[in-house]
């Protein structure tokens, strides 16, 4: 016997939106740093959009980049019950707000890109974007549900000076 999942409803830090395939649709999060457009056709079937907005605390760090902005789990539910491995039939836009906090010193607004939280290898990956410095927004095309976030590269490392062996 196989128990069958209670939906559970939106919590005060998630935005959902039921979407269908014979409209476009535009779904925005709590904080309103993040709006996720859905073209015609974008989804399968009639679902739920659900966009959760997370604490920057619970968000892993990456080697390479500083991960900035807002970090949110992009989710797809159907029934009221996420669905695994969902990929968007089309790709969708993701639109994240930036202000000056999120850039990091010493690198300027063209470095900032989205990343997305790959469990698989346990890594932020860049799915690029492109920047508006106008709308202060970063927007990039995705298919799949996750974790996104913006980041920034670390500056390249300072040199130091080694003295040869026997110099003063």
């Amino acid at each position: 016997l196989q128990a069958t999942p209670t939906p559970v409803p939106p919590a005060s830090d998630q935005e959902r939106s039921e979407i269908s395939p014979a409209a476009a649709a535009t779904i925005s999060s709590v904080s309103n740093a993040v709006t996720v457009n859905i073209p015609v056709g974008g989804v399968p079937a009639l679902v739920d959009v659900q966009i959760t907005d997370v604490d920057r605390s619970d968000v892993s760090e990456a080697a390479s980049m500083y991960i900035v902005g807002p970090q949110f789990e992009l989710e797809v539910l159907a029934d009221g019950i996420a669905l695994t491995d969902f990929r968007f039939s089309k790709s969708v836009d993701l639109v994240l707000s930036y202000s000056d906090a999120d850039i990091a010193v010493g690198m300027g607004e063209a470095q900032l890109q989205v990343v997305h939280w790959n469990a698989g290898v346990g890594q932020w990956v860049s799915v690029g974007g492109s920047i508006d410095p106008l709308n202060r927004t970063v927007t990039a095309l995705v298919r799949r549900q996750g974790l996104y976030s913006l980041a920034s590269p670390l500056p390249p490392p300072t040199p130091t000076a080694t003295l040869a062996p026997g110099a003063t």
